[in-house]
């Protein structure tokens, strides 16, 4: 199983929606759930990585409001989120974590959206093997 597959797992009693797409090696993951459970999907992501890092390198990055064009619109508002990166070394594993909280300007509904991108060989330390 990756780490997408892992990670959706484990936040699944929270999740109103989830995805998981392959193509070849790569995954791609979502999950979508309510604005309330922000801190908690935050939270575990942090501690997941956290056990990670001994195996490689993880950079977090905080979002304090964006905004989302779609074919020229602007439709939704990000208020926060978080970026994280992970590297795993070893396996030469690379994970791209996007963690917002999304408000609709129309309908002004909230909720949370966690998109992942991963690809399980990376050729960042190809030259080092």
């Amino acid at each position: 199983m990756s780490l997408s597959e892992d990670l959706l797992k484990e936040l699944e009693s929270l999740a109103r929606e989830k995805k998981i797409r392959h193509y070849r090696d790569y995954v791609s993951a979502s999950l979508f759930s309510k604005a309330e459970n922000y801190k908690a999907i935050e939270q575990h992501i942090k501690e997941k990585l956290g056990k990670l890092s001994g195996e490689g390198e993880v950079i977090s990055i905080k979002i304090d409001s964006g905004k989302v064009i779609d074919t020229g619109k602007e439709s939704f508002l990000i208020l926060r989120g978080r970026i994280f990166e992970y590297y795993q070394y070893k396996e030469m594993v690379s994970l791209f974590l996007r963690l917002y909280h999304i408000k609709d300007r129309v309908t002004e509904r909230e909720w949370i959206a966690l998109y992942i991108d991963e690809n399980p060989s990376t050729p960042w330390w190809s030259e080092e093997r």
